[in-house]
């Protein structure tokens, strides 16, 4: 059995549920999932640096409290977050973040990829984030902003939020070339059909949480570890 902890790292529950149950229908028998939203010190969603290095110390601060009895690592936030290499220094266990997972799955299906996101601050920080895991701007189209924020998601009328996210959806791969779409929210996990109707059946839609359940779900099966001999060298924890 693979042990997978998803790690939700805003304190907001709802986003974990959706999560959840995005994950319900499709997580292979040989997997069990864990999930853990931030305490609620955290902040409830993650929208700057600011929140992304406040919700690592909670959530670092917790696991220091509470072990986590699992074999890898999923970290349910669409951003380069401090968690990931946070949790790679601690750990020997695989970490992914969703936004690293999704971008390697989806340039295993297609040639140019870009991603459809929620808050417009989100447009340079995810495009700093992919250029930093080495994806050239040959196979990376960008990023398309709805302009909502993660908690808008939610919050507003489902009807302007799927017009939103559709017309960001037909954006990237109309004017940016692209013909693989990531999901550049963990808010959005639910919405991967609204975006499939939006380009068509023949561009492919990568939800970030499935890609990190399945990459993850391999590398623990091979027996791959977080490399202890460089970046990631252990710390006192």
């Amino acid at each position: 059995m693979v042990r997978i902890l998803i790690i939700n790292p805003n304190s907001t529950g709802e986003m974990t549920n959706n999560v959840k149950k995005v994950l319900a229908s499709c997580t292979p028998p040989n997997v069990e999932l864990h999930f853990l939203t931030c305490p609620p010190e955290g902040p409830a969603a993650i929208e700057s640096m600011y929140d992304g290095i406040i919700s690592t110390s909670v959530v670092m601060k917790y696991l220091k409290c509470h072990p986590p009895q699992c074999d890898a690592f999923l970290i349910a936030c669409y951003s380069d977050h401090p968690l990931v290499s946070a949790l790679r220094e601690a750990y020997r266990k695989p970490c992914l973040g969703i936004m690293q997972a999704s971008i390697f799955m989806a340039l295993s299906v297609g040639r140019k990829v870009a991603i459809v996101t929620t808050t417009n601050r989100y447009g340079p920080l995810l495009t700093a984030g992919v250029r930093a895991m080495g994806i050239s701007d040959s196979v990376f189209g960008g990023v398309v902003s709805t302009g909502l924020t993660p908690l808008e998601l939610e919050s507003k009328p489902h009807t302007e939020v799927d017009a939103l996210v559709q017309q960001s959806s037909r954006k990237a791969t109309q004017e940016m070339g692209a013909d693989v779409i990531c999901l550049g929210c963990a808010g959005m996990a639910h919405m991967l059909d609204v975006v499939q109707q939006a380009v068509g059946p023949d561009i492919p839609v990568v939800e970030g949480a499935k890609a990190g359940v399945g990459m993850l779900t391999c590398l623990v099966q091979m027996n791959l570890f977080t490399s202890k001999a460089g970046a990631y060298q252990a710390i006192q924890f």
